[in-house]
């Protein structure tokens, strides 16, 4: 089927859209909507090979269908542009709802992904992949000057996460702590935190995609079963209600606890209407994924 590039725009926005919320991959978005194996095989097809093909401007945006990427990543710039102000705002006002569907998200997106492994591998490899989840949440979090080099290796592997089907790049940048202070940059023009974060993204796509590729090819039920063990253990990270400790883990407190320490309200009812949300949204994903 012949897509027009206002739908690849419009897919672009709905991606864009999916990778500010932990959970809601903008692969699966590219999934469900037809697109995910030209998104693939058009950003593997990038490599040593493309220097050959520069002095033929016409033969490299053929050869690398960059009127099809040009197109679906500007949806994405738009998407992301508009939706990460109001990202900004509920997690600033309404943080514990806003953690309650991250929660629902994640969990769904575990189920989802685990039932179609098989049982034996999701055991092992999940086991290896819990472990990690837990290693990565009980890092601490930024805190004052932003790390570059650091951040600039996280936002690659954000871009790996990103090529995956079921695993978001705002995920990734969740459990290593960078979740925040993306969104605020977003929506408010930190043009050094952004020239980073694109030029991470950018390497990673460069150097990670084609073997992705062949790992997703070759070794998608290892790969996808040990991705599974670390969202399960980087629940930690959602949970509504937690206070980050001088060591970087989450301190989780009970909601009446949360309302106390804080001073703020717990949006206990909220919160965990947005936790069903969340598990109910992935569900509709599987769902229309499923033909």
């Amino acid at each position: 089927m012949q897509i027009s590039k206002l739908g690849i725009f419009f897919r672009g926005i709905l991606m864009g859209v999916a990778e500010i919320v932990p959970g809601i991959s903008g692969g699966t978005v590219a999934f469900i909507t037809g697109i995910y194996a030209k998104l693939v095989s058009s950003i593997a097809s990038f490599g040593v090979g493309s220097i050959r093909l520069l002095p033929s401007p016409k033969e490299f945006y053929e050869y690398h269908n960059l009127g099809f990427l040009l197109t679906l990543f500007s949806g994405m710039v738009i998407g992301v542009l508009v939706f990460s102000n109001v990202m900004n705002f509920l997690l600033k006002g309404y943080g514990p709802i806003v953690w309650g569907m991250f929660f629902g998200l994640i969990l769904g997106s575990v189920f989802l992904i685990g039932k179609e492994r098989n049982f034996i591998r999701l055991l092992t490899y999940g086991a290896l992949g819990l472990c990690l989840g837990l290693f990565f949440v009980s890092l601490p979090e930024s805190k004052g000057d932003l790390d570059y080099m650091i951040f600039f290796m996280v936002s690659m592997l954000a871009v790996c996460a990103w090529i995956l089907p079921g695993i978001s790049g705002s995920f990734v940048l969740l459990i290593f702590g960078y979740y925040s202070i993306v969104i605020e940059a977003v929506s408010n023009v930190r043009v050094d935190v952004l020239v980073v974060l694109f030029a991470g993204l950018a390497s990673g796509l460069l150097m990670f995609s084609k073997a992705l590729s062949w790992l997703l090819a070759n070794y998608e039920d290892q790969l996808l079963s040990l991705l599974t063990g670390i969202m399960l253990g980087s629940l930690l990270k959602l949970w509504p209600w937690h206070l980050p400790d001088e060591q970087g883990l989450n301190a989780l407190v009970s909601p009446s606890a949360y309302s106390v320490l804080v001073g703020e309200s717990s949006f206990t009812s909220m919160t965990i209407a947005a936790f069903f949300l969340g598990i109910f949204i992935i569900w509709l994903s599987a769902i229309f994924k499923a033909p």
